[in-house]
């Protein structure tokens, strides 16, 4: 009897935490199944498009809030900022103006980054054997490495 009740009282917790992830999923899941819509809805309605690529930039609109649009960017500019990266570069009030160069970064994403992007001025060397081109892959090399041909697209180092 001590056995079934010690059973009782630890099972009967772990029983409660699963159906909670399990609702909180389901809570997720319809959430973003209106969102969904909303953005559907509102992309149909003004003949917009929900993802936009503008050079090297794409705008996302991402919700609908109060009747008004919301978009998201992508650009590193932000990334920079958020992450510290300008305080170490050149010129940045750290005093170290890190600069990348004798500096060897190994990233493997999936597939192979596309050497001749403007803003790895030859500064990428594929090592990995990959032979498919990933844009991840080069979207996370350029967040690290980009020259800053563009601005907004300046990376770390």
């Amino acid at each position: 009897m001590k056995s079934l009740l010690i059973f009782i009282i630890i099972l009967l917790p772990l029983l409660s935490v699963g159906q909670i992830n399990d609702l909180q999923q389901m809570r997720i899941d319809y959430e973003n199944s209106q969102r969904l819509e909303r953005v559907s809805i509102c992309a149909k309605e003004n003949n917009v498009p929900i993802i936009q690529r503008k050079g090297l930039v794409t705008i996302y609109l991402k919700d609908i809030i109060n009747g008004h649009p919301m978009f998201i960017k992508t650009y590193n500019a932000g990334a920079r900022a958020t992450t510290g990266a300008s305080d170490i570069g050149i010129n940045g009030p750290m005093g170290l103006d890190l600069d990348g160069s004798e500096i060897s970064i190994g990233i493997w994403d999936g597939g192979l980054v596309r050497t001749s992007h403007i803003e790895f001025a030859d500064r990428v060397t594929p090592c990995d054997g990959a032979f498919e081109l990933s844009g991840h892959a080069t979207h996370v090399m350029g967040t690290i490495l980009s020259r800053g041909a563009s601005p907004a697209a300046m990376g770390w180092l």
